[in-house]
């Protein structure tokens, strides 16, 4: 009983604050019953929380980087743009099209930015999978292109175990919580 209490206080601040990135934290992803599996869901809960904020700064940084190679390439550091011209060269020698930068950036800055307000919940739990999901996506083709670019993927690379991290306890967390509101 009291582990119920406390979720539901939980759950009705994160409500009453009006904070999507919150409410996520005490509500299961399908369903509003609270279920008795504090301590486990609580924190998975945690997990999923403390891995998408500690994604966040690395999300921001890659598509700030993207955005600024895209639309403003001259307030750029010429590192930056040589480093991402580079990316673009790999996946422009894969498909066999010349893509110009504008294209190129601004649609995975695109992807990026939205995918990174999934995983922070802005769009509900539905979406933060699809998020997470885009992510892996994006960071595995980072570093396979670090690779081909003979660089070391190693930055990228820790920001992909981070965010594979976090789509395996989301995924753990919402089947205990339907496991559990079904019994």
């Amino acid at each position: 009983f009291g582990s119920r209490c406390l979720a539901h206080v939980a759950y009705r601040c994160s409500l009453n604050c009006g904070c999507p990135l919150f409410t996520h934290l005490y509500s299961p992803p399908s369903t509003h019953v609270l279920v008795d599996i504090w301590p486990s869901s609580m924190g998975l809960a945690q997990s999923v929380t403390l891995t998408s904020w500690g994604f966040a700064p690395f999300g921001c940084f890659f598509t700030y980087c993207d955005f600024i190679v895209a639309f403003a390439p001259k307030f750029a550091d010429p590192k930056i743009c040589e480093k991402l011209e580079k990316s673009r060269l790999v996946w422009t020698r894969i498909l066999r099209i010349d893509i110009p930068s504008l294209w190129f950036y601004g649609f995975f800055g695109c992807c990026k930015l939205l995918s990174l307000l999934s995983v922070l919940g802005c769009f509900g739990p539905t979406y933060e999978l699809v998020g997470n999901i885009g992510w892996l996506v994006l960071l595995g083709a980072s570093v396979y292109h670090h690779i081909a670019k003979k660089e070391s993927p190693a930055l990228v690379a820790g920001t992909l175990a981070l965010m594979i991290v976090r789509l395996f306890c989301s995924i753990v967390l919402r089947r205990a919580v339907r496991a559990e509101s079904l019994a």
